[in-house]
């Protein structure tokens, strides 16, 4: 089968050459690429140029959604392969989708994840990218959502599809697939390096944002049913993960009362202990690839960090109440 490898691309010159150099030198020969330049400013379309004649060109900025399927329907492929722009796929990566889309026909739709390694030296490169590595391989074989980074669709499905983007495309897709009783297969084997860089604040910005979203989701396709089925928790938040949360402002609830009161001290003590608990398999993941003074501090992001998701999910579930959801 015809793969056509999708990049939708905004200001992205950086990353843009590594991630089109990647795919070229697949070991899978039947494929077209094509870039979405979705009105860009820099030199994303002069770089494309040099991997690829297939661009299409939106002279504004659209979004992830609809340009993916600009993409598509410039695109003469029995799959469509969407990769972002700042995402490096390994040689045998489209190989892996045209097998398995070969040898599971009722399959019409597979995502993977991203590889333990960054290329960045930044903390919270590193810590972000081994986070999510780890949440993802907590996930079963099928799944309710799409990751962005890397998802593949048979175009006798994109054909049907009347979706609207609605923000965190990927996952609201994955969902809006879901409700429709199309299976989503999670390969493992499909890793992609990720070449997006975090400080601090763009690590607490993104965590927000995606949670504030992921709650309205939640609302819309009733995440609550979900997390009735299976281990997988709702979208690619694995159960562990959301009750973790939860943990967290439970132990900030109760740490004045054990304050004021020694004699409830336990009161904190138990949520917390539950947390670590939950997440030591996490912290044992960062210890043997990075050492235990990575680890220590990683213990110390992943409560803020759950704190921030907190925080973006009760906002998203506020928001939802005066910004109606799409139906």
């Amino acid at each position: 089968m015809k793969i056509s490898v999708i990049v939708p691309a905004y200001n992205c010159e950086k990353t843009l050459a590594l991630c089109l150099k990647a795919v070229c030198h697949s070991v899978y020969n039947d494929f077209e690429l094509i870039v979405v330049d979705d009105g860009c400013t820099d030199r994303t379309r002069e770089i494309a140029k040099q991997y690829t004649n297939n661009i299409v060109v939106h002279p504004k900025r659209t979004n992830p959604f609809e340009a993916r399927l600009s993409g598509a329907n410039a695109s003469n492929g029995d799959v469509f392969a969407f990769v972002d722009s700042d995402v490096v796929i390994s040689p045998g990566t489209l190989e892996n989708i045209g097998s398995y889309f070969s040898a599971n026909k009722d399959i019409r739709a597979l995502t993977g994840l991203l590889s333990k390694e960054h290329p960045s030296h930044r903390f919270f490169s590193q810590y972000k990218n081994l986070y999510m590595n780890h949440i993802f391989n907590q996930l079963p074989d099928r799944v309710t959502f799409l990751y962005g980074s890397i998802f593949a669709l048979r175009k006798t499905l994109l054909k049907e599809l009347d979706f609207k983007y609605e923000g965190a495309e990927d996952t609201a897709l994955g969902q809006f697939l879901h409700r429709r009783g199309e299976p989503i297969a999670f390969l493992r084997n499909l890793q992609v390096l990720h070449l997006k860089e975090y400080g601090f604040l763009s690590w607490i910005r993104n965590d927000f944002r995606t949670s504030y979203l992921w709650a309205r989701l939640f609302l819309k396709y009733g995440g609550w049913k979900q997390l009735k089925k299976g281990k997988a928790g709702f979208a690619h938040s694995p159960k562990t993960q959301i009750a973790s949360i939860g943990l967290v402002f439970l132990t900030l609830v109760s740490l004045p009362v054990a304050i004021y009161v020694p004699a409830f001290f336990v009161l904190d003590l138990f949520p917390l202990s539950l947390w670590f608990l939950f997440n030591m398999a996490f912290f044992s993941f960062l210890k043997s690839e990075k050492g235990a003074f990575f680890a220590t501090i990683g213990v110390v992001c992943t409560f803020i960090d759950h704190i921030v998701m907190g925080l973006g999910i009760v906002t998203g579930f506020f928001s939802a109440l005066f910004l109606p959801l799409n139906s």
